[in-house]
């Protein structure tokens, strides 16, 4: 991993609109004035006659609905869609993917101007928006597998490379100054024999401000890899980082480098510059993310000897002490990471990216889960989402939707509002594997289990959903490009 950062300045006329898109004053690296310092006087309140007739709340007003036009320059057909909105509410990149290969346009949801995300090293994917959406940053090249040539920022009619090499996994710092990512060791040098990281990832974990200075390696888990003294396993590849809610720690996935079925798992955990790495959860699980009071949320991933008998729980674990405390268990005598005979929670969780997801307050979290039963002539499958708290409480919300087909309806693109709403959608007529057969998708926009518009939606082969932070609108992907539709 080469330690680089280089600065192009961009004379397209779309960088102009860039400049606009990720927020800045200019492109001279201007900071924003600092936000003025709240009062805390009582407020004044206006005296109210006894007669006075209280007036109707005025009636939301909804936007235009808008539709863009998005060029296929992978020239191979999509089978996959992303739509990740600014934190601003503003803009859209909308990512396509053929195979492998992906592209990523960046389009303005009030004017539908859009332009493609493109570097020296290729295209642009896998990107993530800063928390203060001033920059997005992803990872050029022309094959996301094995084609991986750097990470990239975009900000301020700029694009900055931050890290050389084969990387992914990538998150902002809270304050949005910092990026880290989990890299491969690989060195380009003429005589090179490089080394790559374990097989489940990259073996580095790497920190690089937000203008491409100082970039440092924060561990490398193949040369000096993290150890669960009591099994003895090493573990020589990271995934997934997170940092915590004050910036302070950096919890990742740590994996062995075997090729087993079940391979070995656990959770790191770190200072914010690299500082006191060490495991916390030496167990096969998956990392969540930060609860309240300094406390980790993670999903078991034990398997049975048949691979459809998956067990799985979600535990709080309790940094002070490394203790783990099963908050989904629906038998209390029966531990799932101790026994593969164990049923865990009383859904079986789903298996998809998008199965977990913590509300902003890190006190609520949803997840998805599936089920189905035989019935005669057929099957009848059922989509799960469940809403719990921690510390645990009654159940506040589980919906489901049945079908007994693959076109029948389904639940998907959970997403937490920044009001802490709960937003989803139910589709029917759409299969991941097999597209749309009439080329209409049925979809119901929820939220917090209410109705919030109805939408047919004509479509293939892509379908991918996003909401905007406010829940003022939604965007939905297709085959052409995106449509945007307000929302009351």
């Amino acid at each position: 991993m080469q330690d680089t950062s280089r600065k192009s300045q961009v004379t397209s006329a779309w960088w102009v609109v860039l400049a606009v898109v990720i927020g800045l004053a200019s492109c001279q690296g201007q900071t924003p004035p600092p936000a003025p310092t709240p009062t805390h006087a009582a407020p004044v309140l206006p005296t109210v006659e006894p007669t006075a007739i209280a007036m109707p709340a005025p009636t939301p007003t909804v936007s235009p609905d808008l539709s863009v036009s998005i060029e296929d320059t992978l020239q191979a057909d999509w089978t996959r869609g992303e739509v990740n909105w600014s934190p601003d509410n503003r803009f859209l990149a909308v990512t396509f993917w053929a195979d492998r290969t992906d592209q990523t346009h960046i389009v303005d949801s009030r004017t539908g101007e859009s332009f493609e995300l493109k570097t020296e090293d290729g295209r642009l994917g896998l990107v993530i928006w800063s928390p203060d959406g001033w920059r997005i940053a992803g990872i050029s090249g022309e094959d996301m597998d094995l084609g991986r040539f750097g990470v990239w920022s975009f900000a301020g009619g700029r694009q900055t490379k931050l890290l050389d090499g084969p990387c992914e996994d990538l998150a902002w710092s809270p304050d949005s100054t910092t990026l880290i990512a989990t890299c491969e060791l690989v060195d380009r040098g003429p005589d090179a024999n490089p080394q790559i990281g374990g097989f489940w990832g990259g073996g580095q974990l790497w920190r690089v401000n937000s203008d491409g200075t100082n970039a440092r390696r924060l561990i490398d888990l193949v040369t000096l890899p993290l150890v669960a003294w009591s099994s003895g396993t090493a573990y020589d590849a990271a995934r997934h980082p997170l940092w915590s809610p004050d910036g302070k720690q950096i919890a990742f996935e740590a994996r062995s480098g075997g090729r087993n079925l079940t391979p070995e798992m656990a959770v790191g955990v770190m200072g914010a510059r690299g500082e006191s790495a060490r495991l916390v959860v030496a167990r096969p699980v998956w990392l969540g993310g930060w609860l309240a009071n300094d406390r980790l949320i993670v999903r078991s991933h034990t398997a049975s000897p048949s691979i459809i008998d998956y067990a799985d729980d979600f535990y709080a674990v309790d940094l002070a002490t490394d203790k783990l405390e099963n908050i989904t268990r629906s038998n209390p005598s029966c531990e799932p990471l101790k026994s593969v005979t164990c049923g865990g929670a009383k859904r079986l969780v789903s298996q998809d990216a998008d199965y977990f997801g913590l509300a902003p307050a890190h006190i609520k979290y949803f997840y998805r889960a599936k089920s189905g039963s035989d019935i005669i002539g057929g099957r009848t499958d059922k989509d799960w989402l469940i809403v719990n708290t921690f510390p645990p409480s009654d159940l506040t919300l589980e919906q489901s939707a049945e079908r007994t087909d693959t076109l029948g309806e389904r639940i998907g693109y959970p997403t937490w509002l920044n009001d802490g709403r709960l937003a989803y959608v139910r589709f029917s007529n759409f299969d991941s594997e097999q597209g749309t057969p009439d080329g209409r998708v049925t979809v119901q926009f929820m939220v917090d289990g209410k109705v919030v518009r109805k939408q047919d939606i004509g479509t293939w082969g892509v379908f991918a959903v996003g909401w905007s932070p406010d829940g003022r609108h939604v965007a939905v992907a297709t085959d052409f490009g995106v449509s945007v539709y307000g929302l009351p």
